[in-house]
């Protein structure tokens, strides 16, 4: 019952500089399965403490999806994300995390949390072609209701 009262299904934790996400991830989601995601470029509130609008966001959600790059693992915002989401789930009993792999992560950007974070959690890796797109979207979706 709980659940319903969220403002967000989910909350997505991605860098800026990953195109993918407002180009794939958002139509995806929110256009054909209906969901709506909380996208920091677009829905955190202007004047507010950056960290005050990521612990508010989190909060609001149903689920947390982390989407993980280079750009991501580089990003000192977006592992603090990931930290702050891993705790919400710890001590709110919140749905387990949701990551997608978009690439590999190079060895000079895995930081320890990073690894440790990839080695306990089941993820989805992106594959950009043809064969596998539909069951991408489909392991996501799934993951994520």
């Amino acid at each position: 019952m709980a659940e319903r009262q969220k403002l967000y299904d989910v909350f997505v934790s991605y860098s800026a500089e990953d195109d993918w996400v407002l180009d794939n991830l958002v139509p995806q989601l929110e256009g054909n399965e209906g969901m709506k995601l909380c996208i920091h470029e677009r829905d955190f509130q202007p004047g507010r403490l950056i960290i005050d609008n990521i612990v508010e966001s989190i909060e609001n959600s149903r689920r947390v999806l982390i989407i993980l790059s280079n750009n991501f693992a580089r990003s000192e915002w977006c592992q603090f994300e990931m930290t702050l989401a891993q705790k919400h789930v710890l001590h709110q009993a919140m749905e387990p995390l949701c990551v997608v792999l978009l690439e590999d992560i190079d060895s000079e950007n895995m930081s320890n949390s990073l690894h440790a974070l990839l080695k306990t959690t089941t993820y989805i890796t992106w594959y950009n072609d043809a064969e596998n797109i539909h069951l991408f979207w489909d392991r996501l979706k799934n993951s994520l209701i």
